[in-house]
């Protein structure tokens, strides 16, 4: 996404869809709903998020100073201006604070209409399409994910030691792989990902090979 063109494709490479604007940090899309609505912060300036309504054919600048995202709709949005988390029902024109908790992974994930994102507090739940927000079971604090089993109660998150599993929802969680030796977490890289069918975690950075780790 930050540097070259950007397209996307809903038929596994089959055919691509251009957007009309790249250069962006990072993104969500509300897959939730359309699948065709993108929120998105654009590469170093000054936390711009930009909103795309139409699966990236056009898109509309909307306020600065955002440092995280999420979205459920062309309407509902939702982010963090580095304190916090906001929330718009009107496709950015107006936000309000719905947590005095900052998120820590870029993104917000969704599913089965429920609202995820790691925090240094644990993870946050919102079953209300982000209008409040919880922190289920036992905190674990977390800064990539959650990275999902075969069901919404199994759940990985990234944390500063490893890979967190919960298989109850968040009631308890487990330290099953710790990071890879000089890889860290953060707002922007190292990558993270976990394949739940071969049951393999994965780490990759700048500059670095990728890794796997197999239990």
């Amino acid at each position: 996404m930050i540097y070259g063109s950007s397209g996307w494709t809903d038929d596994g490479g089959k055919t691509w869809h251009a957007s009309k604007v790249s250069h962006l940090d990072f993104g969500a899309v509300d897959w939730y709903a359309s699948g065709k609505c993108f929120l998105a912060i654009v590469h170093e300036k000054e936390g711009q998020l930009t909103l795309s309504t139409d699966a990236g054919a056009s898109w509309k600048d909307l306020d600065k100073g955002f440092t995280h995202v999420g979205i459920m709709n062309e309407r509902i949005l939702l982010g963090s201006r580095g304190k916090g988390i906001v929330r718009s029902e009107d496709g950015g024109k107006t936000w309000a604070s719905v947590s005095d908790i900052t998120p820590a992974a870029n993104v917000m994930r969704v599913r089965d209409k429920t609202c995820y994102w790691p925090s240094d507090k644990g993870l946050l739940v919102s079953k209300d399409a982000g209008k409040s927000w919880s922190v289920p079971g036992k905190p674990q604090p977390g800064v990539v994910g959650p990275l999902w089993g075969k069901s919404a109660e199994h759940m990985i998150v990234v944390a500063k030691d490893g890979f967190h599993e919960t298989k109850d929802g968040g009631e308890s969680w487990k330290l099953v792989a710790k990071l890879p030796e000089g890889f860290s977490v953060g707002g922007v890289g190292p990558n993270y990902a976990w394949d739940p069918i071969a049951d393999i975690f994965y780490a990759s950075s700048m500059g670095k090979d990728t890794l796997r780790f197999q239990r």
